[in-house]
């Protein structure tokens, strides 16, 4: 059926009709097919199922945000809602809570393992044990079975929500100083929180109130767990739904083949991994390891954290659930394609945690701070590990408050470490949680308390090629009395940074207290009065650098968009490799001709590959759109017989600047190595060597000197290789002039270049020389102190302009010079 504005395809079985209104009515004017479960997965209705399980949890998510009453759950969506296999694996969820939706299968497996002969429709359980699956006490799970017609579950689904008090010891259930879960709050596990449909009230009402530590402001609780009980209903609808549009065995099929897709698509990004085993090790505040050695072997992943310490006295240990939650969520992140979710991912990795460590304490540990914080240390060094990423700000922040009847509990941001590409992201949560902060008039009026200050802490994310995020500064002043805790990581150890990139800066707590501000250690309880308040300045992400894989892979465009932003300022050797590098030289536009003379008559070391209009800065050949002002990492102006460096040159560019972009040797160093020949300052991660030579070269007008060579030494069987393969690129200075005895070029000492760093020499190696670009920035200063020249800009040596082709591109395109 088409009109003008959409195209309606009837299936086979079905019936058509326009009513009166032009609405299409279907009926359906044949029998339904039996569905039976696929043979081979179709990748198409893949997709389509994939995103309809996805869609489930998110509608589960909706309905709990709007029902629920808290404003930890409502204003805060502190929640995750995932839907889940007959077996209790995770399939798919809505983008809520990392560290929940990792660790709820466990608890579904629980629940199933201990109630699974007892499960009837309309049955729902609460779980709330972070020794069976959960998370921390706060943190409750709803799991309800959904039926399709048989004697067992067909699938289930579970909303996990962070209640903001569950009792414990402190207003806010996060209390700094538990020894032992029993202080945390109440503990529930498979608890009948509904029987046929009916909520048991008074059960409920009856385990919350139970115990040394009961939950202060049950019926707020009460009311989010209906909320939640809601949330469930919505997904058992959608999908018994889902199960009579496309049979169950369809339904149950695709819900392994999303799980096979995933598994696939985390060995592919495996697979892209180096080999070999990779370590990391970082420490909490007090001085506890967490460490890790991920083993990547093809597309398989053993990742054991075997040498982290003990279970610790305090509560940041965390459960091994937590754990698999932070590993599953780290190897997701590595894959591309928008995939759920789910368990699959987990089936290319194996775990090793070591028992009775703070990532797997036995009971009765404490653990609601390793929930929340030693989560976020877990995935630091699991990114430290993989070379991915520099550390975020490694810390919930949790602050609490309360009095009698009432607590308040809320996570800060902080800043999000940098990685290869990108800046960290400044004042936003991270990896294992992802809640909104409270509206300000939402906390004000339904809290005594007021904000005071909300905003980014600039400067205190870690400098690097890639800078991290900055943190935030949060104040606020109380206005009674009231019981305040903090909970608080990264205090002491910052947020790393990578490949030598600079760290975050450590968080900070105060009390603000009689108009001065007293420091607070990263774990505090207190009680404040009236007019009191609390200062919390949130950690920065680490910076990052890429490593020298990473610099030889860059783009010239990302390289030149670093330089232009400050970022970068070292040599350009090694870096982009298999694209044309260039000597940059300007000049007074009354020159210019000479200078073009004077590289024609020498175009082994001046090889002009562009020139460019008087006062025009930017490349229109080798960097199109690239303004030569800024584009070099370092520059040097030559004015008034004086010789300093610069950063750009856009305080000196004039109207009648002529700039020449002339080739460099950096860009054959591709070809070298791709040929087998050794090129050892870059395998040193040295400025290649520069002398000067007693060769002349051939003088025009004001401009001539000494030849200037750069020197690459090589075993003797290669430097033939070396003059075949650099022969043809004269944009990289052609083949070498010279190889063997430095002397004949009047070179005394190869330890001692005038430019450059000197670089390992062996002694049954040849040196060998090329042509080099300085050659003109000895012409240019023979011409300056001559006082003929007033003045000229160049690169830094070995500080090029990195262009776009290819070396071998550009001499396809563009004639060879005449005598190269």
């Amino acid at each position: 059926v088409i009109d003008a504005v959409a195209t309606v395809v009837i299936d086979p079985g079905w019936r058509g009709r326009l009513d009166g209104e032009g609405c299409l009515i279907l009926t359906r004017d044949a029998p339904a097919a039996t569905l039976r479960a696929p043979e081979r997965c179709d990748p198409v209705f893949l997709e389509i199922m994939a995103n309809r399980f996805m869609s489930i949890a998110d509608q589960m998510g909706l309905t709990l945000q709007r029902v629920s009453l808290s404003v930890n759950i409502k204003e805060r969506l502190d929640f995750s809602c995932a839907v889940f296999d007959a077996g209790g694996q995770l399939i798919a969820n809505a983008p809520h809570i990392p560290v929940h939706l990792g660790a709820m299968s466990e608890a579904v497996r629980a629940v199933l393992e201990s109630r699974g002969a007892d499960l009837r429709p309309g049955d729902v359980y609460l779980t709330n044990d972070p020794y069976a699956g959960g998370s921390h006490l706060p943190d409750v799970t709803v799991i309800t079975p959904v039926f399709c017609g048989g004697e067992r579950p067909a699938f289930f689904v579970a909303s996990r929500g962070h209640h903001a008090d569950v009792g414990g010891i402190q207003p806010g259930s996060m209390p700094p100083f538990s020894r032992s879960i029993d202080e945390e709050g109440v503990r529930l596990h498979d608890f009948l929180l509904v029987r046929e449909g009916s909520f048991r009230h008074p059960a409920v009402r009856e385990a919350l109130l139970a115990g040394p530590y009961p939950v202060r402001g049950v019926e707020q609780m009460i009311a989010d767990l209906e909320a939640q009980v809601a949330a469930n209903a919505r997904g058992v609808a959608l999908l018994t739904d889902l199960a009579q549009e496309q049979g169950l065995a369809v339904v149950s099929a695709y819900m392994g083949y999303v799980q096979d897709d995933a598994e696939a698509a985390l060995r592919a990004a495996i697979a892209e991994l180096p080999d070999g085993e990779h370590r990391f090790r970082d420490y909490l505040d007090e001085g506890a390891p967490i460490e890790v050695a991920i083993t990547i072997a093809g597309d398989a992943a053993r990742i054991d954290f075997t040498g982290t310490g003990p279970a610790l006295s305090g509560n940041l240990n965390a459960p091994r659930a937590v754990v698999l939650a932070a590993t599953l969520y780290v190897f997701r992140t590595l894959i591309a394609r928008p995939i759920p979710l789910n368990a699959g991912c987990l089936r290319p990795l194996e775990v090793i945690v070591p028992p009775g460590s703070l990532l797997d304490p036995k009971p009765p540990a404490a653990v609601v701070g390793g929930n929340v914080e030693t989560s976020q240390r877990v995935v630091d060094v699991l990114y430290g590990a993989l070379g991915k990423l520099a550390a975020a700000q490694g810390t919930m922040n949790n602050l609490t408050f309360g009095g009698p009847g009432f607590g308040y509990y809320e996570t800060i941001c902080g800043g999000a470490g940098a990685g290869l590409g990108f800046d960290g992201a400044s004042a936003v949560h991270t990896h294992m949680t992802n809640t909104r902060i409270t509206d300000p008039e939402v906390l004000e009026l339904r809290f005594p308390v007021r904000v005071e200050r909300f905003g980014v802490r600039r400067g205190s994310g870690g400098a690097g090629v890639y800078r991290g995020g900055d943190g935030v500064v949060r104040a606020l002043r109380f206005l009674e009395p009231l019981e305040v805790a903090i909970l608080s990581e990264r205090r002491g150890v910052a947020p790393f940074g990578l490949h030598g990139a600079e760290p975050g800066a450590p968080g900070r707590n105060w009390l603000l207290r009689d108009g001065g501000r007293q420091s607070l250690p990263a774990k505090v309880q207190l009680r404040v009065q009236a007019g009191d308040g609390v200062l919390l300045e949130t950690p920065g992400g680490g910076g990052y650098t890429p490593t020298p894989r990473e610099w030889a892979q860059m783009s010239p465009r990302e390289l030149r968009r670093l330089i232009a932003r400050g970022r970068y300022r070292g040599p350009t050797c090694g870096i982009a490799d298999g694209h044309v590098q260039a000597n940059l030289v300007v000049l007074p536009a009354a020159f210019a001709d000479a200078f073009a003379a004077y590289c024609a008559a020498n175009p082994g070391p001046c090889p002009l590959i562009e020139r460019l209009a008087p006062g025009d800065p930017c490349s229109r050949v080798l960097a199109p759109g690239a303004d030569l002002r800024d584009a070099l990492p370092r520059y040097r102006v030559r004015e008034g017989g004086e010789l300093r460096e610069v950063d750009d040159l856009h305080a000196v560019w004039r109207p009648d600047a002529v700039a020449f972009l002339l080739g460099c040797s950096f860009s054959l160093e591709g070809a070298l190595v791709a040929g087998g020949v050794p090129v050892r300052h870059v395998e040193e991660g040295k400025n290649v060597p520069m002398f000067r030579t007693t060769r002349p070269t051939t003088g025009v007008g004001p401009f001539g000197g000494a030849l200037v060579v750069t020197l690459r030494p090589m075993p003797a069987e290669r430097v033939e290789d070396a003059r075949r393969i650099s022969a043809p690129l004269w944009v990289g200075h052609g083949p070498p002039i010279h190889a063997g005895d430095p002397a004949a070029l009047g070179i005394e000492d190869l330890g001692a270049p005038e430019w450059g760093e000197a670089v390992t020499v062996h002694p049954e190696e040849v040196p060998v020389f090329w042509p080099c670009g300085v050659t003109s920035q000895v012409a240019l200063e023979g011409a300056l102190a001559s006082a003929e020249l007033p003045w000229a800009w160049t690169h830094a040596p070995g500080h090029m302009l990195v262009g776009d082709p290819s070396p071998e591109a550009l001499v396809a395109r563009q004639p060879r010079p005449a005598g190269t």
